[in-house]
């Protein structure tokens, strides 16, 4: 008898440890992991022991969390022994996860800190691709190596690229996941703000006209889109025609209502999983440079368990039917398309061919690639293009509803004359590099990809290498550079590799830098070139100087002395073709405007000179017809372009003024472009009462950082330069308090515009110094 009641006991308390289940509770109210009082046993209704749940020990009881909105954190390894851990709609953070059983369902979030993060044969399922499991430290190749036989995807044995995905995260993790077809990580609605009717999309599939579900052809107004995801919309069944994409980084992304230009107007949609890759890359098949992606100046690369291969459509050949779109929808890993390689040059390269080097030819073979349903680089050309050639391709795109998402650029510094100057200050290398970058962000306001540059071949590898050290921490700093790849020239000069393989100290700098994320945003909605253009201008940009660009290609508009224009002159054009200058010497320039007394106007303009002069000159507004001075500015002695900003207000009964400038005797050249007058958007404004009596913008002036608040809802902002091209904007705020951040912006005048929930509106002048 006492056998059998000793058995009896053993075996039922066998089955109720087995039977165990602690849930999350949350009632310790913080975000504890090993806190026993965040957790509720499922046959007591009470916590469990003090000692039940403990880092570094076996837990040997089934755990669940579903349904948290906070990140629970473990500080330590969750050692689960015998038992298991459930996730569903919830987010943990461990060092590591040990022994036992790891269940991801839907929404189901581990993000594991350590480099040895799934130890002691932890067994994996994945029964859900919304959900992960996400080593910092681990990289795909050594799990695909050693942890595969631990996963089943939906109770089936994990095959990488089959049902199981390893998507890169940074340098050396891996996102763990389900690459299961029903996987459905998007919801779109037909009404604003998530409500309506709804229908569920999944990955990889195109979605086109009246087989995208429920009848929601041109119904979309509203979508939810989970992290770790990217969404392409478009208007067109076939992807091209007005267009956005939209991704979902490190945090789900609502979109209560999609832009005017896309409402309800939407038949193509494509949903891709997201890859995290650093800025830093390489060109080529080069290894060991802890690099995050590559190309390859081709279509036909494929992506490794460790890098991101992005395709290429090299030339005309590369987008001119539908298998290259296919080719391009297929590649693992791919979320973007570089478009042609120096398109804009007819002698070489991939403008030699097919007439790609028009722009029109160009535009049309671009188009195409859109009906890949991804992200969208344009043709990366010599380094003049985006002032030239790139410039006319992205307006005759824009005007065609053709989107670009990023502009792809080349730098060589060919225009410093290398090939006298092979010992040139790397500083000063440098320093033009910058200037450069920024003038391409300033003209186009989009991501910027370096896929070529560095201080050009024939310069010395010391000159290289110096240069290399200044510019690669510059990149891995700027918000706007998203991408880059050093080039290799394979001469004997800044080679990554010595003739017996080894890493020169070209090849250990650019291994050992270390690369930021190229997005580093928990979600992306960034503007692409269709969104700047179909967002409404209230100051409806009027230039009053008459040829201000000097894009005529000669001097109408203009009068004086010793006058002269520049085309295609490389450094010496800011923007477009042509720039004008006063030649060397004495000489004036001048301009007569008609204006209205006592409105306040906004002057601005780029200026340069050839050599640097002894002393500055001025800008001046004067009385056209008593020349007396109205108002002038001080410019500088910069031999490269910069940006010259003045606002002044007209005396009564003045009805033209004269824009002037003069230089004197034994002055070098000086130039000019994109030259701009227009009334000043406080003159422009009816601000309304109703939010202009509530709103405060502080402080202001400042160096970029701006507090907004309201005491009613703001409902968005968007902020414009003197040249009248909108830098930054955001909608559906919601808040009475608006950090606006622009310390990455120039120094200079701004327009902040700003609407509450009522649609009032109040324009303030942003001063950035």
């Amino acid at each position: 008898m006492r056998l059998k009641f000793t058995l009896c006991t053993f075996l039922l308390i066998s089955v109720y440890s087995f039977s165990q289940e602690l849930i999350w509770s949350e009632s310790a109210k913080d975000t504890d992991f090993f806190n026993e009082l965040n957790w509720k046993d499922t046959n007591t209704n009470n916590a469990p022991e003090t000692g039940t749940i403990d880092p570094n020990k076996p837990i040997n009881v089934n755990l669940k969390i579903e349904n948290t909105n906070q990140l629970i954190i473990a500080n330590g390894i969750i050692s689960l022994g015998t038992g298991s851990l459930t996730l569903a709609k919830t987010s943990v953070k461990a060092n590591a996860i040990s022994g036992g059983k790891l269940i991801i369902n839907s929404e189901g979030y581990l993000d594991l800190e350590n480099e040895n993060p799934l130890q002691d044969n932890i067994q994996i399922e994945l029964n859900d691709g919304v959900g992960w499991v996400r080593t910092k430290k681990l990289d795909g190749d050594t799990i695909n190596s050693n942890h595969i036989n631990q996963i089943k995807i939906n109770l089936q044995p994990a095959i990488h690229k089959d049902n199981l995905r390893l998507d890169n995260y940074y340098f050396g993790g891996t996102v763990i996941r389900s690459n299961d077809a029903s996987t459905s990580p998007v919801s779109i609605f037909d009404a604003t703000n998530l409500i309506g009717t709804a229908t569920n999309l999944t990955t990889d599939i195109i979605y086109s006209g009246n087989n995208i579900p429920n009848n929601f052809n041109n119904k979309t107004t509203s979508f939810l889109l989970r992290k770790g995801f990217m969404i392409t919309l478009a208007v067109e069944e076939d992807g091209t025609g007005k267009s956005k994409n939209y991704m979902a980084v490190e945090e789900d992304l609502s979109v209560n209502q999609l832009p005017n230009y896309l409402l309800n107007n939407i038949s193509f949609i494509r949903i891709v999983p997201w890859n995290w890759t650093t800025k830093k890359g390489i060109g080529g098949n080069e290894l060991g440079l802890h690099n995050g992606w590559f190309y390859r100046w081709n279509n036909n690369g494929e992506s490794t368990l460790d890098t991101e291969y992005v395709p290429m459509s090299w030339g005309a050949g590369g987008a001119n039917d539908d298998g290259d779109i296919a080719l391009y929808q297929g590649k693992y890993k791919a979320t973007n398309v570089l478009a042609f390689n120096e398109s804009d040059n007819c002698n070489d390269q991939s403008g030699q061919y097919s007439n790609l080097c028009q722009t029109d030819v160009a535009v049309g073979f671009y188009k195409n690639l859109m009906k890949t349903g991804l992200r969208l680089v344009s043709p990366s050309g010599r380094e003049n293009a985006p002032f030239g050639w790139l410039k006319e391709f992205h307006e005759k795109a824009t005007a065609q509803d053709i989107r670009i998402d990023v502009i792809g650029v080349h730098w060589y510094d060919w225009g410093s004359n290398p090939q006298n100057s092979p010992n040139a200050n790397p500083q000063t290398v440098f320093n033009r590099f910058k200037n450069y970058l920024q003038r391409v962000y300033d003209l186009y306001k989009l991501p910027i990809w370096i896929t070529e540059f560095n201080a050009n071949p024939n310069r010395t590898t010391s000159v290289n290498l110096e240069f290399m050290k200044l510019a690669l921490p510059y990149l891995e700093s700027l918000d706007y550079v998203e991408r880059y790849a050093w080039f290799q020239p394979n001469s004997d000069v800044a080679d990554y590799y010595d003739t017996n393989g080894n890493l020169t100290e070209v090849g250990n700098f650019y291994k050992n830098q270390i690369s930021n994320p190229a997005i580093a945003l928990n979600t992306y909605t960034a503007d692409n070139n269709l969104d700047m253009y179909y967002t409404e201008n209230p100051f409806q940009i009027e230039n009053l100087l008459e040829n201000g660009n000097f894009e005529t290609g000669d001097l109408t508009g203009w009068d004086g002395s010793n006058l002269g224009i520049l085309t295609n002159a490389n450094a010496n054009i800011y923007a477009g073709t042509t720039s004008g200058r006063i030649l060397a010497q004495a000489g004036t320039i001048f301009q007569e405007v008609a204006i209205e007394a006592s409105s306040t106007y906004d002057l601005s303009l780029y200026t340069k000179w050839f050599v640097s002069p002894t002393s500055p000159i001025e800008i001046q507004i004067l009385n056209a017809v008593t020349d007396e001075k109205i108002a002038s500015k001080m410019m500088t002695t910069a031999t490269d372009w910069n940006l010259v900003e003045l606002s002044f207000t007209v005396p009564e009964n003045v009805s033209s003024i004269k824009f002037f400038v003069e230089k004197e005797a034994s002055s070098p050249g000086w130039f000019i472009d994109n030259a701009l007058l227009k009334k000043s958007s406080s003159s422009l404004s009816n601000s309304d009462f109703e939010l202009e009596s509530t709103l405060n913008v502080y402080p202001n002036p400042s160096k970029g950082l701006f507090t907004i608040k309201s005491n009613k809802p703001i409902q968005s902002y968007q902020v414009y330069d003197l040249q009248g091209r909108l830098i930054a904007h955001k909608k559906n705020i919601n808040t009475l308090d608006v950090t606006l951040q622009l310390s990455n912006k120039a120094k200079g005048m701004y327009t902040l515009l700003i609407k509450d929930v009522q649609n009032h509106q109040s324009f303030r002048k942003l001063i950035i110094h």
